[in-house]
């Protein structure tokens, strides 16, 4: 069974926007396309990609189910067979990291010091989550696709 491919909406080329998250969207498709997926984590891809193609009505409507159905194939992808997206596990990690900082310098009852505390966590974050996404390329767990906010 292969992965079906989104169908692209009328409006969508109007709305600079969202005609590149489409892509973007796209492009994560033909790169899952290319890869040896299981049989129960394809029939699942292939149904948030139905819920999107009959997402049509608005292009609001359109946005809210393309949002949903990639944060949906990537937690499923991450979960069952542990592939993720470019940089993941640095982007998440240094938000952590970050609260990390923080709770550093509340426990040390020294927040009059966060302008130490805080680029600790960060760089504790970031060096830990760039650690994770090395071993993930060199386990070939990463897709060739990045998040992009």
């Amino acid at each position: 069974m292969q992965i079906i491919l989104p169908k692209p909406i009328a409006f969508i080329e109007r709305n600079k926007r969202l005609y590149r998250r489409f892509t973007r969207f796209e492009g994560l498709i033909v790169e899952l396309q290319s890869r040896d997926i299981p049989e129960d984590i394809i029939i699942e891809i292939n149904n948030w990609i139905k819920k999107l193609n009959y997402a049509k009505e608005t292009p609001r409507d359109f946005k809210k189910q393309l949002r949903i159905s990639q944060r949906e194939i990537l937690n499923l992808l991450e979960k069952k067979i542990s592939l993720i997206p470019t940089n993941h596990n640095f982007n998440k990690y240094t938000g952590i990291g970050i609260v990390l900082g923080i709770v550093l310098g509340t426990v040390f009852h020294n927040m009059s010091m966060s302008g130490l505390w805080l680029p600790m966590g960060l760089i504790f974050g970031m060096a830990y989550g760039n650690r994770l996404d090395k071993k993930a390329i060199e386990g070939d767990k990463v897709l060739d696709f990045e998040l992009k906010y």
